[in-house]
């Protein structure tokens, strides 16, 4: 007869027990690992990388930190400067990403070293992010976050008064000639005045530098007042003191003398009336020149005329044409030029 020896059922229990926690041990150290994983700085890159991509502003924001840099408008480096430079298509052409390699300096710093397409050229650079510890997930992982650098504009604008503007926002301080903007291509723009016109380039800054020339351009409004401050300025003449007034009828007096007028070419000409009329329109072809002292232009042009004269007691009529020149300095004021000098030999 044989006797049989089971195990009790404390021991089953026991047993048991063991097993689960070695079972529930090694999954939380591939849990562990996994969400380790999900919480690294490749994986921090990968997804700010698709954000941009895909315009994601908020993911954007959330999983980076903005260096400005000393004395930056604050203004330019806020969620809102970043979104305006997002509404540029060419911030969101990014593809490809391809990780080559992660380093750490220390528990709070990485460096992940990307390769990418950028508007569909080949790029590659490192991105550093830092440790957030004041920030957990799961109360276990400290929060990586990319560190996005400031990038310097050098900007050179004529010396007028005129607002700057990068990406639609108004920069207060730019009198050094550089401005601190989110790394990214951004949108500068001078903007108008009543006298000159907005003028705007597109400017890549992901190089971490670029720089920008503005030149003046006066705005169609201002054209036009010039133009008008040229006409008036040819047919402003007193004929009591000048016998070239433009448009003016000119009448010798009738008292048995005979009156010249001294044509170029024709030497004295006799005369018993004459008007010498301006032909074309002069401010047509004129060159408008910006000038560096705030407010003035310099006009420049071609103008032609034709001098009809008649003499009654020889019954001669005569018709001259003449080209010339004009030349002014034009200061702007409030919404018209006001005349500072001004020549013609029309």
């Amino acid at each position: 007869m044989s006797v049989g020896h089971g195990l009790s059922k404390r021991a089953v229990l026991l047993i048991a027990a063991v097993l689960l926690v070695i079972i529930l041990g090694g999954g939380a150290v591939v849990l562990n690992a996994r969400l380790a994983d999900v919480h690294s700085p490749a994986q921090v890159v990968q997804e700010q990388f698709a954000a941009q991509a895909a315009g994601d502003i908020k993911t954007m924001w959330e999983d980076s930190t903005f260096n400005k840099g000393a004395g930056a408008q604050s203004s330019l480096f806020s969620r809102q400067a970043l979104q305006a430079m997002m509404r540029n298509a060419d911030n969101r052409r990014v593809s490809g990403l391809a990780i080559t390699d992660v380093k750490t300096d220390g528990p709070g710093i990485a460096h992940v070293a990307i390769k990418y397409l950028f508007k569909g050229v080949a790029q590659s650079r490192t991105v550093d992010l830092q440790r957030d510890f004041g920030q957990r997930y799961y109360l276990l992982y400290p929060r990586w976050r990319v560190v996005v650098p400031a990038a310097q504009i050098t900007i050179v604008v004529p010396p007028q008064r005129q607002l700057l503007a990068v990406d639609g926002m108004l920069v207060n301080d730019w009198s050094p000639g550089r401005v601190s903007v989110i790394s990214g291509v951004h949108q500068v723009e001078l903007q108008a005045t009543p006298m000159l016109s907005a003028n705007s380039q597109l400017v890549d800054a992901t190089s971490g530098s670029a720089a920008v020339a503005f030149s003046a351009q006066l705005s169609s409004v201002a054209r036009a007042a010039a133009g008008s401050a040229v006409v008036t300025n040819l047919q402003s003449c007193d004929p009591a003191k000048s016998e070239a007034c433009l448009g003016h009828l000119y009448q010798a007096p009738r008292n048995g003398n005979v009156y010249y007028l001294v044509v170029p070419g024709a030497g004295d000409t006799p005369y018993t009336q004459y008007v010498n009329s301006l032909k074309g329109d002069p401010t047509a072809a004129m060159m408008v020149t910006v000038s560096n002292d705030p407010g003035i232009v310099l006009v420049h042009g071609a103008c032609n005329t034709e001098l009809v004269m008649d003499d009654s007691d020889t019954g001669q009529h005569r018709v001259f044409s003449h080209s010339g020149t004009f030349d002014g300095r034009l200061s702007w004021s409030i919404s018209a030029f006001r005349t500072e000098t001004f020549a013609y030999d029309c």
